[in-house]
């Protein structure tokens, strides 16, 4: 796909009015109850503007077109894909489009499905979304190659010598304890012994300085 298809795909200025109000229409259904919708709508606009100033940069996006490109860039991928751009979403993607440009945000998308930490295949099986990657400090982790995975084997052998060492440490600890059991062993005596010895006044006391 070339840079000028990949930026046609956010674009929304060549869509004609009517098709952008059905496919808004289409992907995002009347809910039952008026007031839960508006409810909803509040939320996300108050989810918005925690996203800080970049969020209300006004960048063309054609949220359909995004998502077809999302889906299908996720499409061998184990990142779940979408069917809703919206709300906090929508304003998240505007703000990266707005810091770093539209063929940066694909990019960064390419680096997620390559990666296999990223889907799922890491120790805990936790896997990426959508909403993970836009946000702020994630997307920057993701498009520095944090997450790719010669990045991740790395952090692998990192955690596979820590692991080792602390195995020799706690070897070294347990034949210290034995060393010491041994040795208590070897001065112990028995109750008779004691006794025994303590009649014939060879019972050393345990403090010289208190016999």
């Amino acid at each position: 796909m070339s840079n000028n298809n990949t930026c046609d795909l956010f674009a929304d200025n060549a869509v004609p009015m009517k098709e952008k109000e059905e496919r808004a229409r289409v992907s995002s259904p009347a809910p039952l109850f008026p007031k839960e919708k508006e409810r909803r709508e509040r939320a996300q606009e108050k989810a918005a503007l925690k996203e800080g100033p970049a969020a209300t940069v006004d960048v063309d996006i054609d949220a359909q077109r995004f998502m077809e490109l999302f889906n299908q860039i996720m499409a061998k991928a184990e990142i779940p894909q979408i069917s809703s751009l919206r709300g906090r979403r929508l304003s998240a993607l505007r703000a990266r489009c707005a810091e770093y440009g539209k063929l940066k945000v694909v990019e960064v998308l390419r680096k997620a499905a390559a990666s296999s930490f990223l889907n799922g295949h890491g120790a805990r099986g936790w896997r990426a979304n959508i909403d993970w990657l836009l946000n702020a400090d994630n997307f920057v982790k993701v498009m520095e190659g944090n997450y790719t995975d010669t990045a991740q084997k790395l952090k692998q052998e990192e955690r596979q010598a820590r692991a080792e060492q602390a195995r020799i440490i706690e070897q070294q600890i347990h034949e210290e304890l034995h060393r010491r059991l041994d040795e208590q062993r070897q001065h112990a005596v028995t109750y008779e012994e004691y006794q025994r010895m303590k009649a014939q006044g060879t019972l050393k006391p345990l403090n010289p300085l208190n016999p």
